[in-house]
């Protein structure tokens, strides 16, 4: 047991191992320079929110277009972190390359798998939202510092084949970007989605709706920033062709991950309160 640990600790350059063992070698090396990586880049942010009088502890981030600049920056961290571990232990220049390239695809293609999937424009979904402006105030009534209900939603240009919806309300200027305060799906196609959606896990109206896990368990949970602070949020709603059948227990992740395919349609609305 001792030896076959050695043989496949990813700190070594041995390759004198069976096949299947030489596998788990290079899984745990991508694992230590993933994670690695995402280390060393997630404490320079931390470090550059606090350098540059930020608190993240209380929700004072930079903007979202910032923290997605830096979102870019971590990606080259976790690069070159694979870099750095295949040249000092593997010293061979081809594999470097090939694990370097590996490893930022997947960290990126994991990361913004559940952050809004493209939709081609001319498929873009348009809709308004009662008492919300895009870039506008959300009404208190739609917030945690109100009556806490869900608004109305009107659709503009609903496509003949779009079957359900999914709605996702999340915080763009939390500490953990694109936080989820509400994410409900198999809500049916229709014009109009009504306001003040109840509590519950899957609901008689609208028909066959499921509610999942966010900062709302199985509900709306509005805006609520820290008191005296401006945070950012967007409600997404995805059009599909097909009823989804997952848990109520289902994080955003989950729910956008198995609709992925079946959206035909994407729009959103974005504003603040605080």
């Amino acid at each position: 047991m001792k030896q076959s640990l050695n043989k496949i600790s990813p700190f070594n350059h041995r390759t004198d191992m069976p096949a299947s063992l030489f596998v788990i070698k290079k899984i745990l090396a991508f694992w230590v320079c993933y994670i690695a990586g995402l280390f060393i880049a997630e404490g320079l942010v931390i470090l550059l929110h606090f350098a540059l009088g930020k608190n993240m502890l209380v929700g004072d981030v930079f903007e979202a277009g910032t923290i997605t600049l830096i979102t870019y920056y971590g990606y080259i961290i976790i690069a070159g972190a694979a870099l750095l571990y295949w040249k000092v232990i593997e010293a061979n220049a081809a594999t470097t390359i090939v694990l370097a390239f590996a490893v930022t695809l997947i960290v990126v293609m994991s990361r913004h798998s559940s952050q809004g999937l493209f939709v081609p424009p001319e498929n873009t979904l348009a809709f308004e939202c009662a008492g919300i402006t895009e870039g506008g105030k959300f009404p208190v009534e739609n917030t945690g510092r109100g009556k806490d209900i869900s608004p109305e939603f009107v659709i503009k240009n609903l496509s003949p084949h779009a079957k359900t919806f999914i709605i996702t309300l999340e915080d763009l200027s939390h500490p953990m970007n694109r936080f989820t305060h509400w994410v409900i799906w198999n809500i049916p196609a229709a014009d109009k989605i009504p306001k003040a959606i109840p509590a519950g896990k899957t609901l008689s109206s609208p028909a066959g709706a499921v509610q999942g896990i966010g900062y709302g368990l199985h509900r709306y949970a509005g805006p609520k920033p820290p008191k005296g602070k401006s945070h950012r949020y967007c409600f997404r709603i995805y059009a599909l062709d097909c009823k989804m059948n997952l848990k109520p227990f289902s994080t955003k992740s989950k729910v956008l991950n198995k609709a992925y395919g079946h959206i035909i349609q994407q729009g959103e609305i974005c504003g603040y309160f605080e």
